[in-house]
């Protein structure tokens, strides 16, 4: 087997942040991305960060390359970033002290050339800088805002884990290296493929009733459905998440409900953020409202079809409020997660019941076809013992219930996709949550 290290992934990684340039449409970056000196120095101290320590905690850091001078072309939100007075040296030992004081989750290490920011020709790579990560729109501004403000475009290194490295553009995973190799995933997103198809009418729904495109809803619900995934991926306590359609009726042979209930009813916050978003789009469209906070929108609300005028700042703040109840309703499956058995919701992300048992015991079912591709066009038989209890019951469970879909969230953080298509029960052995 050959191992990759930094040097493997310059060559990568440019070409990874050309293709989402182009894919983004964005012929000239609005940043300048680091040549392919600085952008070895940045893979080989992050990399090797993540083997580093500090009092037993890994050490975890995000960091990109920005000039200060370009932030106004990047910072979509109101909170500035914090400079540090002195420049401080980028090398594996000073962002290994920096570590516990900045969550990579909230926080962004800015770093250029020296040259950039002082009087002097030095090409030598320094931290200048702390990007806020967490604000009032961070779930949504690079999916939902990017559509009334300019999103930010960054190019950034992260490790979380020894030996793992991811590298991002915007809120894109461009790839990520764990363990001498490049993870490969069969479905790059939830919302592709097979797995994107069985949400096809419940994205239908969504679309009408928050009277948006259908693009925008399916934006608004998969970011949802994979923020709750990523919240149970993070924990790595592993855990098993069954999505129903809401007409279901639970077979007590096949389900053992330990714990049932129904709710929290997320649906309404669902429409609402794709109705406002989708009337700042409109907005957004007009050259008299380019600016966020410039004008009302009671000058267009015939055109709108309005019945009662509201300030574009109000819808703002209407799609900031559904964004914190969705993502408190995101924490909620997260911690249901935690308790021995799998969580059920229907495909309107309402909780059913937690703490469940599958009970089936299907000993004819001796195999199951992983999938290698979103649409399963390519796939290899693998007997079912290869994998785990928490595996083999998902496995049986999708296999009975056709109009369900099972994720499997592994204690490694792997999210697995288990989901019966044209009579055949397929595996998705890793799926990238962007």
């Amino acid at each position: 087997m050959n191992y990759l290290y930094p040097p493997d992934l310059v060559e990568r990684t440019k070409s990874d942040w050309q293709h989402y340039l182009k894919t983004h449409d964005l012929p000239e970056p609005i940043v300048h991305f680091p040549n392919d000196d600085e952008l070895l120095t940045m893979l080989h101290i992050m990399y090797h960060l993540s083997f580093a320590k500090e009092e037993a905690r890994p050490s975890t850091a995000k960091v990109t390359y920005l000039n200060p001078h370009e932030l106004s072309s990047v910072l979509s939100d109101t909170k500035a970033p914090t400079f540090f007075d002195h420049p401080i040296p980028f090398t594996k030992s000073e962002i290994k002290r920096l570590c516990p004081a900045f969550d990579p989750e909230k926080s962004i290490l800015a770093i250029c050339a020296q040259k950039h920011i002082s009087q002097t020709n030095s090409d030598e790579l320094v931290v200048w800088g702390v990007l806020p990560v967490e604000n009032t729109f961070s779930r949504i501004k690079d999916e939902m805002l990017s559509l009334v403000a300019p999103s930010s475009h960054l190019f950034t290194l992260s490790v979380f884990e020894p030996g793992e490295l991811i590298a991002s553009a915007g809120s894109e995973e461009l790839y990520r290296l764990s363990g001498g190799q490049l993870v490969k995933y069969p479905a790059r997103t939830i919302s592709e493929g097979i797995i994107g198809q069985h949400f096809e009418e419940v994205l239908t729904e969504l679309f009408i009733a928050g009277k948006g495109s259908r693009n925008l809803a399916k934006k608004v619900y998969f970011r949802t459905l994979s923020n709750m995934l990523k919240l149970i991926e993070k924990e790595r306590h592993g855990g098993t998440l069954i999505i129903v359609p809401s007409t279901f009726t639970a077979d007590p042979h096949a389900l053992d409900m330990k714990y049932e209930m129904r709710g929290p009813a997320i649906w309404p916050k669902l429409v609402n953020t794709v109705e406002h978003l989708n009337w700042l789009h409109k907005m957004k469209a007009m050259p008299e409202m380019s600016q966020l906070t410039k004008t009302l929108a009671s000058d267009f609300s015939t055109y709108l079809g309005q019945q009662q005028p509201m300030n574009m700042v109000d819808k703002v703040f209407h799609v900031k409020e559904a964004n914190e109840r969705i993502a408190e309703h995101e924490h909620f499956i997260a911690s249901l997660s935690e308790v021995d058995g799998a969580v059920v919701m229907n495909d309107h992300l309402e909780v059913l019941g937690f703490g469940t048992e599958i009970r089936l015991t299907n000993d004819k079912l001796s195999s199951i076809k992983q999938a290698l591709s979103p649409h399963a066009r390519e796939s290899r038989v693998l007997k079912i013992t290869s994998y785990g209890t928490r595996h083999r019951s998902a496995i049986r469970y999708a296999k009975y219930n056709p109009a369900a879909i099972v994720f499997v969230i592994s204690q490694d953080g792997r999210v697995k996709a288990v989901k019966q298509h044209e009579g055949i029960t397929y595996l998705w052995d890793g799926i990238r949550l962007t």
